[in-house]
């Protein structure tokens, strides 16, 4: 895979130690992030002359040619940032990569609209994929801790000179406190205590830890509940704000692709995993409508179907009130009544089967 990074520091660092995970698990045999990580030339140039690097497949030098191809003539390609899909497009071109991605975000670029084009129009077959942010890559970041739909206006505040001014830190007269920036509500919550752009000593630790199960995992989960809150066309996001689908990358990254996460409404009715469910809250209980709209029979079991209510992140099985039959025949209707948990005090009533997931906000 080839990932092609729009920052010099955050997203180069950030998808280094996602490397590093994927090629211990070998969900891939070779990870190119670019531009390179800083990481990387450190680790180059501290090896012991006497043990060996780990041993990577020998990859063919890409062509980076200066001019663009036909098709992308037709493009603004030398503007940010769809020139971040063209040099993804580049490692396409002699099948090099098996997979190309290019990393941006909206923080005040143009020609959005161009990448996102660009990166449909197919090259020996395949297409360019963005993990794209609106309106900073620190959005991601942020849903690693909680849900946010605030529209900030940029990640990180900066002076008339263009030095960064560490808002959420007071050393600034004109520090925004996290109203305007990502990174400063990063610093305000203690999330973050440094900066995602400058290396420092809490740098490395902040990343790896953002990568481990339990943050990744609530950063799936926050990020599907942005989209499925904040309106937006999948193929023109950058005219949201919010907006992320970097957990895309990343499961794709760590051969997590094959989970998924959908929100739905109360009172809603969807399509999903050959089942139509609708939840509906009914005087002091929910009541659950399950059709199976596949061909074979469905158990609500806790196994094939199970129901669970999500509570300062902890999940527990909600089992339906006087069940005798759990069985749902093919093109049959069931409804089922939940024990309420808490007096409602559960954020969120989950829907599981196999590794897919449906959430209904409570």
């Amino acid at each position: 895979m080839l990932v092609v990074c729009e920052g010099s520091v955050t997203e180069p660092e950030y998808f280094a130690v996602l490397r590093r995970i994927a090629l211990e698990n070998e969900a891939w045999e070779e990870i190119e992030i670019r531009p390179k990580p800083r990481s990387d030339v450190e680790q180059e140039d501290t090896t012991p002359p006497h043990k060996s690097p780990r041993q990577k497949r020998q990859l063919k030098v890409v062509p980076l040619p200066e001019e663009a191809d036909e098709i992308e003539r037709q493009y603004t390609w030398r503007q940010t940032p769809a020139n971040f899909v063209k040099e993804a497009r580049d490692g396409l071109k002699d099948d090099t990569f098996e997979e190309a991605w290019a990393v941006f975000d909206r923080n005040g670029h143009p020609a959005h609209g161009h990448a996102f084009s660009l990166a449909r129009e197919p090259v020996n077959g395949k297409t360019v994929n963005i993990a794209f942010s609106s309106i900073a890559f620190e959005h991601w970041v942020l849903l690693h801790f909680e849900q946010n739909a605030t529209e900030f206006v940029k990640s990180e505040c900066k002076d008339p000179e263009g030095h960064y001014l560490a808002c959420g830190s007071g050393l600034h007269a004109d520090d925004c406190w996290g109203v305007r920036c990502v990174s400063g509500y990063l610093r305000v919550n203690q999330y973050l205590t440094g900066s995602t752009k400058i290396r420092n000593d809490d740098f490395q630790d902040f990343f790896n830890r953002l990568t481990e199960a339990e943050y990744r995992e609530k950063a799936y989960e926050n990020a599907a509940w942005l989209r499925h809150t904040v309106p937006h066309n999948e193929t023109e996001p950058y005219l949201s704000n919010p907006y992320t689908n970097v957990d895309a990358l990343v499961k794709r990254l760590l051969g997590e692709d094959g989970q998924t996460i959908d929100w739905a409404n109360l009172g809603q009715t969807i399509e999903w995993q050959l089942l139509e469910i609708q939840v509906d809250a009914e005087n002091d209980f929910f009541k659950l409508t399950i059709t199976n709209i596949g061909p074979v029979t469905r158990l609500l079991n806790g196994y094939d179907i199970g129901v669970f209510s999500k509570r300062n992140e902890q999940t527990e099985e909600w089992r339906p009130v006087e069940t005798t039959n759990g069985v749902i025949n093919a093109g049959a209707t069931q409804s089922y009544y939940l024990e309420p948990a808490d007096d409602f005090q559960a954020s969120a009533l989950e829907i599981k089967t196999g590794n897919h997931r449906l959430l209904f906000e409570i």
